[in-house]
């Protein structure tokens, strides 16, 4: 294999692993929000049932 078709096959390589490496990271920040949203929503619903507990009282 020559030295151009091994600097070929690390740029491959390379954008192979930016590609993972970016998945990985897209990933990721899907799943914290779903967390964050699921945080938000207990909350709002904690504090809906909380006011609708304090008028009915």
């Amino acid at each position: 294999m020559t030295l151009v078709g091994l600097c070929h096959l690390g740029s491959l390589e390379l954008v192979l692993v930016m590609s993972l490496v970016g998945l990985l990271c897209w990933a990721c920040s899907v799943a914290s929000w779903f967390f964050v949203s699921r945080l938000v929503a207990s909350f709002v619903t904690s504090s809906v049932f909380f006011f609708v507990s304090l008028f009915n009282s």
